[in-house]
């Protein structure tokens, strides 16, 4: 049934959903390369002929590159031996389970509560301070958490390297 053949006595609430205008028809394919018109040849530049490229900043993309690649190292690292590491905390065999996810699921936790303050922070200070200041209390958290010496030390450790894990929220701006 088409909107406008409603009849004049039902009336409809403003709808929240946006109209979409119509999806675009593709046009035709371009020429072969090799097919060349006289009239275009001489108005459309083609991007084989452009001696320009643009250089991809690998000075700039390296850093922000590494510190993605140790952010995840640092979220996977306790995920082959938690549970060899909780049970040398001699914790009861039933409870084993309980605390490796709260070990595991107190990061997930933290990092949810605070990407939000870390986006302010961002915007108020510029994202490079809060990615060195992320990167380094979370190098700094992950000796805390190899040498802690109880579930509850293990769980603050984690917490902490993800409370100050800014480099997820930053670096996809």
């Amino acid at each position: 049934m088409n909107i406008d053949t409603i009849p004049q006595s039902y009336h409809r609430s403003p709808s929240p959903i946006l109209k979409l205008p119509p999806p675009f028809r593709q046009s035709p394919s371009p020429p072969p390369l090799h097919h060349v018109s006289s009239s275009s040849s001489s108005q459309s530049p083609n991007f084989h002929d452009s001696p320009h490229t643009v250089p991809i900043p690998w000075r700039l993309l390296c850093p922000i590159l590494l510190i993605c690649v140790a952010d995840a190292m640092t979220y996977s690292v306790l995920f082959p031996f938690v549970t060899d590491m909780i049970t040398s905390f001699h914790v009861p065999s039933d409870k084993i389970g309980l605390y490796s996810g709260l070990g595991e699921g107190i990061m997930m936790l933290v990092e949810a509560a605070n990407a939000t303050n870390w986006a302010r922070l961002g915007n108020k200070y510029g994202r490079r301070p809060c990615i060195i200041l992320g990167f380094t209390v979370t190098v700094l958290a992950m000796p805390m958490l190899a040498f802690s010496g109880s579930v509850w030390q293990l769980v603050i450790a984690r917490g902490i390297s993800q409370y100050f894990d800014v480099e997820k929220d930053e670096s996809r701006r």
